[in-house]
């Protein structure tokens, strides 16, 4: 069994903003390689963790298994100009492809860094898909730009 955790990190990037090296946009393009740990990193003037398990039962041709109801949601609230990024550390055999939904935007399949600048309350649902197509939805990720 294997274990997967998501975590929030937050620290500040306003030199990012400034100097427009980051990308400006809100939702993410194209591919990724994709791992078999998660982790989601937010980039604010604070430092905050949220740790949430998955398991995972490696057998030929199993589904990709999530528990979502020990994911947590919370209300969080960050700067305009946040970066929230996904760092995977640990690839999963069998999983093909990570997308996120902002809002009731379409949704996207994850390559860079979102930068969060639209203000006001927003939801993120990431999506995740393996080589036999069966998916796994994370829980609403809730949070405010000011």
């Amino acid at each position: 069994m294997r274990i997967i955790f998501l975590s929030f990190l937050v620290s500040s990037l306003s030199a990012f903003h400034e100097s427009n090296t980051h990308p400006s946009s809100v939702l993410p393009a194209d591919s990724l390689d994709l791992p078999n740990e998660l982790a989601v990193k937010v980039i604010a003037d604070f430092e905050l963790e949220l740790n949430v398990s998955y398991n995972f039962i490696e057998l030929d041709r199993l589904p990709l298994t999530n528990d979502t109801e020990k994911m947590e949601e919370r209300k969080l609230v960050y700067p305009s100009g946040s970066i929230l990024s996904l760092n995977m550390s640990e690839f999963h055999a069998g999983l093909q492809s990570v997308f996120v939904k902002i809002d009731d935007a379409r949704e996207s399949i994850y390559t860079v860094p979102i930068r969060l600048t639209m203000k006001g309350n927003h939801s993120i649902v990431f999506r995740l898909v393996d080589q036999w197509g069966n998916e796994s939805f994370s829980s609403p990720i809730h949070l405010k730009v000011i």
